[in-house]
């Protein structure tokens, strides 16, 4: 839930919400159930989901302001190089890589009991975002 996460595959997390209902065998070690036990969530069918804070949801749009402004000093180094993206390497500089969000860590985003409004939420904010790369896993097919 955070900016920086030690998932692998993922620069961070984003979780929308918390909780979503088991739907399979798939489920049955979830991380995030047994973190949400120990936390006193219970992640069944019919617990109402909970929403992440203002706050937290303005953190992707930060991101993903630093990214644009990395790819556009990227660019603009590329301008100064005469298109020579070669040259920006050689001299050290580091092309920026996409950030990849992964959303719903705690959560599975297309949840059947997750109110309409809150989807709609995220997938307006997903397309404010265009400078990074959402992951989004589920286990309903």
């Amino acid at each position: 839930m955070s900016k920086n996460t030690s998932i692998a595959w993922c620069d961070s997390t984003f979780n929308p919400w918390r909780i979503c209902t088991p739907v399979g065998p798939g489920c049955d070690n979830c991380y995030a159930s047994a973190m949400g036990h120990r936390l006193g969530m219970e992640y069944r069918q019919g617990v109402p989901r909970q929403r992440t804070s203002a706050a937290y949801w303005k953190q992707p749009l930060a991101w993903n302001k630093r990214q644009g402004l990395a790819l556009a000093a990227w660019q603009s180094g590329i301008d100064i190089a005469n298109g020579d993206e070669s040259e920006l390497l050689r001299r050290g500089f580091i092309k920026p890589e996409p950030w990849r969000v992964f959303c719903g860590s705690l959560c599975d985003v297309f949840d059947n009991e997750v109110p309409d409004e809150w989807c709609a939420d995220l997938w307006e904010l997903i397309e404010r975002t265009p400078y990074l790369s959402w992951l989004l896993c589920t286990k309903r097919v």
